[in-house]
């Protein structure tokens, strides 16, 4: 069995793992976020709680 692995978020690619002749390949998303969506969510948490008024 060989793993694709994609992001939580937009569900582009992470990493894979190579697949040997006629194994299947199954798609994962665990949770993990590329690193677009993850500085999109840093930024999305710096602007919540940088709310001085």
């Amino acid at each position: 069995m060989a793993y694709h692995y994609q992001c939580a978020e937009c569900y582009c690619t992470l990493y894979y793992e190579e697949a040997r002749d006629g194994e299947p390949i199954y798609s994962v998303v665990n949770g993990d976020l590329c690193s677009s969506c993850q500085s999109q969510k840093e930024e999305e948490l710096y602007d919540y709680y940088d709310d001085d008024d």
